[in-house]
């Protein structure tokens, strides 16, 4: 079983679109266990005192700083107080207790263990239950970048029969020093121990708060809008003043089911029932219900996410109030991240009422609700909600980041596949098969392009919540899907846009009002087709009908500054799409292969790999050659295989040579190898577990595999690495004469001794080994580009092409070599490093001479000559050589 685990993330009410969640449950268990009788990961002896430990005493006491602001004894009496506020639930049981501090201060340089059975899953137990307080959030910048994220938690070791044993949770500090309110932070933590203790995350009025949401079934705000104070704690983002520090009665409800006193059934009530698809006989599990007391719905507002627990779309919401009236309505979920997946609803969202149909059958008004009366120790089921069929015309309950599915009239044929119904999506979406992955609202073309099939009339952050109808119309040959003055996340100008199908496979999209900046337009086959090598096309620029031909993607990304949208007023015509095949079939056999030239790849050619299937591809190449081969992108676990062409005697005979499937880490595979012989060899691309190469592979889809034979070896170098190579002659340096040469990853060459330091500077440069400095800078081979190093009988080269900075886009590429006569000649391609160190020195402790302008030339290879580059002296080497002399 996967741990699962929360990221919450800060965020202001009016910003909600920049947030995420990871993956956890609503309204429900965080985890589930199958051998609890309700099915639930808990603590056990009904949550007798969970322990925790707090973070190691630091260096300077307990009155040294520890979680941003707070000094270690603050914090650890914020976090006694936290657990506290779960304590204090009357109708629950669990307790808390601080077993002391953890051995050591932890940081961002020894937390790896801490996190290593969250993480990885190993469930290895030590006897400690972490609340880690990352100070300043060096932690939290290590592990999720720049990310906003404030804490997690989960219980993360357990028994033999899957009962929480210890729990962890960081805590970021850093935030707080970002200006993230403190009393706010205190929420942050009695959410965190929230999922500590097995709770999942809860939406009942936070969605109503920062998202605009109606407090009943959309379009319908029954209730107005909640008090910001009312955001429920297990909401799955921070609000500043949002009142997350004090449990409300959906998060007591679910913690008093998991840990009840004797008597908490008896004296609270209960509702159950199932929520079904349109016919009435399918569950729907993934459906958000929430229970609203009529006299106080903010206050008394409890829900569940239907097959949490009992699977095929039955729900249980426990706590409710004995005597009070409530009613029932599905929630359409808009953002954050659950366990049990939120569906997009089939229909709009809907009370329950004693009328319960589809709306075809017989009438059932979204908005017309039977109050339920809840009596104590009495539970109240078969509260079952029959989801309507959405109607031709109607506003459709996509909110911020939902969808809808409706049924066809007809079976629309898009990538060579039919669809009988289409998920109309909120950011401005039709896809077929499958809703858009969560974080949707991250809009960008390697997002649309790798996800599931569509079409985007307008894919950008939508919110239909703030704005604005989506609807749809239909006759028997057509079908329009309808954005009608849509704003952009939160609130911001009007799009109206429509996307029509046509029974004959093609479609159309027209523009009319367009405030939308960054967006995207056009269609994809999805991630198991397009590559995601794809580039942006002019859509406005084509011929009409657009040319769909063997095109598993046409799109145009548009952007504020560079492409800015060019569509209003325009109508956009496409092609049907048809089926993606592979040009290169039959190419099956080993005698079959496809002739290729070096170097080569195939992002412009639809190579696929279907069932049973094998590709091959042959190619000439060299002795002394170093091959690459690799699938660079792709939906398949490949396994690739070379084999050497040799003839004897008139019949030829395929030698293997080598065979690469990730070794099991990943799914994509590579191989290097330096070749032996000048011959013909030949490429095979299967999936695994296929080794024999007989298309007996457990995966099918596109590829893209890309092909070459460098003149020299490919040096497989790490972030902060080192490697030490032959070369091949004598080199005298700096009053030395050495064999060997070490390639620092970092972008210098060093004699002696390797050198991993990422942090240049004149003083290390002058202290260290011999070195010459070719782009001395915190370079990451490891992250883009190759390294590759190559000789002849009186030279020798080592060229970085396209190695990125660390964390960076951008990239550098160089060549330095060096001759047996002592000269050092380092040839400059496209630079984007602006900092760096380039010369040569005999290090030990050399004096510093001053730095040279290396760009003036009549450079010496003896004694130290340098040039130092950072802020105000950008590198100006690029496109050019500089030579040292001996």
């Amino acid at each position: 079983m996967a741990t699962r685990f929360s990221l919450l993330r800060r965020v202001a009410v009016a910003s909600l679109a920049t947030a995420a969640s990871a993956s956890v449950l609503a309204s429900g268990p965080l985890n589930t266990n199958a051998n609890d009788p309700d099915g639930v990961e808990r603590w056990p002896n009904g949550g007798l005192n969970i322990p925790w430990n707090p973070d190691g005493v630091p260096a300077g006491g307990a009155d040294a700083l520890a979680l941003g602001p707070l000094t270690y004894t603050e914090a650890v009496e914020q976090t006694a107080t936290a657990f506290q506020a779960w304590q204090d639930i009357p109708t629950a049981t669990a307790t808390y207790s601080n077993n002391g501090p953890l051995p050591f201060d932890v940081d961002e340089t020894n937390f790896g263990p801490f996190v290593d059975n969250l993480f990885n899953n190993n469930n290895n137990s030590d006897g400690l239950s972490p609340i880690v307080y990352d100070d300043d959030g060096a932690i939290f910048l290590a592990l999720f970048g720049q990310s906003g994220v404030l804490g997690f938690a989960s219980t993360d070791t357990r028994d033999a029969d899957g009962n929480p044993i210890e729990g962890v949770s960081f805590l970021n500090g850093g935030s707080i020093l970002g200006g993230f309110p403190i009393d706010d932070f205190f929420g942050v933590q009695v959410h965190e121990f929230g999922h500590y203790s097995g709770m999942g995350h809860t939406v009942v009025n936070g969605q109503n708060i920062a998202l605009g949401d109606t407090s009943g079934p959309t379009p319908a705000n029954t209730y107005g809008t909640s008090p910001l104070i009312q955001t429920e704690t297990m909401y799955p983002f921070a609000l500043q003043g949002g009142g997350e520090s004090t449990p409300h009665a959906d998060d007591i409800g679910f913690y008093s089911f998991m840990y009840p006193t004797a008597d908490f059934f008896a004296q609270s009530g209960t509702i159950s029932g199932q929520i079904l698809d349109p016919s009435g006989t399918i569950g729907l599990t993934g459906v958000n219900v929430i229970a609203r007391n009529v006299a106080d719905p903010f206050v008394d507002a409890v829900s569940a996410i239907s097959g949490d627990r009992d699977g095929n779309g039955f729900y249980t919401i426990n706590g409710l109030t004995p005597g009070a009236a409530y009613t029932i309505h599905t929630d359409q979920i808009l953002q954050g991240g659950f366990s049990t997946t939120p569906i997009a609803l089939p229909g709009p969202e809907e009370f329950y009422n004693t009328g319960e149909s589809n709306n075809v059958d017989s009438p059932d008004p979204v908005d017309e609700a039977t109050p339920i009366l809840v009596t104590a120790g009495v539970p109240v089921t078969g509260i079952d909600i029959i989801m309507n069929t959405p109607g031709p015309g109607d506003p459709l309950p996509v909110g911020d980041e939902g969808n809808v599915q409706i049924s066809l009239p007809f079976a629309f044929k898009f990538c060579g596949v039919e669809y009988n119904s289409a998920i109309i999506n909120a950011n401005g979406t039709v896809s077929f098969g499958a809703a858009p992955a969560a974080l949707d609202f991250l809009i960008g073309s390697a997002r649309f392009v790798g996800g599931p099939p569509r079409i985007a009339g307008l894919y950008a952050d939508l919110n239909a919540a703030a704005g604005g109808t989506v609807s749809f119309l239909q006759d028997d040959n057509s079908v329009s899907i309808n954005f009608d003055g849509v704003p952009i996340f939160p609130a911001v100008g009007s799009n109206t846009f429509s996307i029509e199908l046509r029974a004959n496979g093609k479609f159309d999209t027209t523009y009319s009002d367009i405030s939308a900046t960054t967006s995207v337009a056009g269609y994809t086959c999805g991630g198991a087709v397009a590559t995601g090598l794809e580039s942006s096309d002019d859509l406005s620029s084509l011929d009409q009908r657009i040319d769909t031909n063997f095109k598993a993607t046409r799109f145009e990304q548009f952007t504020s500054f560079g492409n800015p949208l060019d569509l209003v007023g325009t109508e956009l015509k496409y092609q049907s799409v048809r089926g993606i095949s592979d040009p290169f079939e039959p190419n099956d056999t080993l005698g079959s292969a496809e002739r290729v030239a070096l170097p080569y790849d195939s992002r412009d050619r639809y190579t696929i790999i279907g069932e049973g299937d094998v590709d091959y591809f042959s190619f000439e190449a060299e002795a002394g050659q170093t091959l690459i081969a690799e699938v660079i992108a792709g939906q398949i676990d490949s396994v690739l295989g070379l084999f050497r062409l040799d003839k004897v005697k008139g019949d030829r005979i395929f030698t293997p040579i080598a065979i690469d499937d990730d070794g099991g880490a990943g799914t994509l595979s590579q191989i290097q190898v330096l070749l032996e012989e000048d011959a013909r060899y030949v490429l095979a691309v299967s999936t695994f577990p296929d080794f024999d190469f007989v298309g007996a592979g457990n995966s099918t889809g596109r590829y893209v595999i890309a092909i070459d034979a460098i003149d020299g070896i490919l040096l497989n170098l790490g972030d902060d690495d080192s490697f030490e190579l032959d070369l091949g002659f004598t080199f005298p340096f700096q009053g030395g004469a050495y064999d060997t040469v070490f390639v620092n990853s970092n972008g210098n060459l060093t004699f002696g001794a390797g050198d991993t330091d990422f942090s240049e500077s004149v003083a290390e440069l002058l202290a260290g080994a011999p070195r010459i400095a070719a782009l001395w800078d915190d370079l990451s081979p490891n992250a883009g580009g190759r390294v590759i190093a190559s000789s002849e009988a009186d030279s020798f080269s080592v060229t970085f092409e396209d190695v990125p900075e660390f964390f960076a886009a951008t990239t550098n590429t160089f060549t330095v070599t060096l001759s047996a006569s002592g000269d050092v000649s380092i040839e400059y391609g496209a630079i984007a490093a602006t900092d760096g160190i380039v010369g040569v020195t005999e290090g030990g402790g050399a004096a510093d001479p001053g730095e040279t302008d290396l760009s003036a030339g009549g450079l010496s290879a003896t004694g130290s000559v340098y040039e130092l580059f950072e802020f105000g002296d950008n590198n100006d080497l690029g496109e050019s050589t500089v030579d040292f002399t001996n």
